[in-house]
């Protein structure tokens, strides 16, 4: 294996690592999180699971919607989402550890940690993207909704609209079932 795919693939889990930091901050500033996590993240409140073992059923999930949306459009190399959504899920548990002293006080400092949060996020997608790795499963499903269900006509800004909706709404409902 050559130099320049090494070095790809240890950026890639850089930048996972730093996006699971990003939602770790965004965790603990107690504001919201982004649709993506925020599911896994108020399942594993009422399951009282950790955030990274929902992440990773959640991950099981995401792909097998894949797997159905596409069939044999689901190319073979995709199957890394199963491996990557672990690691992603083991580096979400790691970063809350890392990061579990931070304790804002105040909504300013909250509201400051999650302005945080979210370029830090911010910087691990950027680093992701430029790799070309494979997606995250929750990526994935989204591209899968586009290529599966719309056959690739240029309805993913409608598809991430709509399918963070669900998620919000989705958290309304298990957060009032659950007070």
């Amino acid at each position: 294996m050559e130099w320049k795919k090494i070095n790809r693939y240890v950026l890639y889990l850089l930048s996972l690592f730093i996006i699971s930091l990003g939602v770790s901050l965004s965790i603990k500033a107690n504001l919201g999180t982004s649709p993506l996590i925020c599911l896994p993240y108020v399942c594993s409140l009422i399951s009282n699971l950790s955030v990274g073992v929902v992440i990773l059923i959640f991950t099981f999930f995401y792909i097998i919607i894949q797997i159905l949306l596409l069939g044999k459009g689901f190319k073979k190399r995709q199957y890394l989402q199963f491996l990557i959504g672990s690691i992603f899920s083991f580096f979400v548990d790691f970063s809350l550890m890392i990061v579990n002293f931070v304790n804002p006080a105040g909504y300013l400092n909250q509201f400051l940690l999650l302005l945080f949060s979210c370029l830090v996020v911010a910087i691990g997608l950027l680093l992701e993207i430029q790799t070309e790795v494979v997606y995250l499963p929750a990526d994935g499903v989204i591209v899968a909704i586009e290529k599966g269900i719309f056959k690739g006509k240029a309805f993913r800004r409608h598809v991430n609209g709509y399918y963070g909706s669900y998620f919000v709404s989705n958290i309304f409902r298990l957060s009032w079932g659950s007070s």
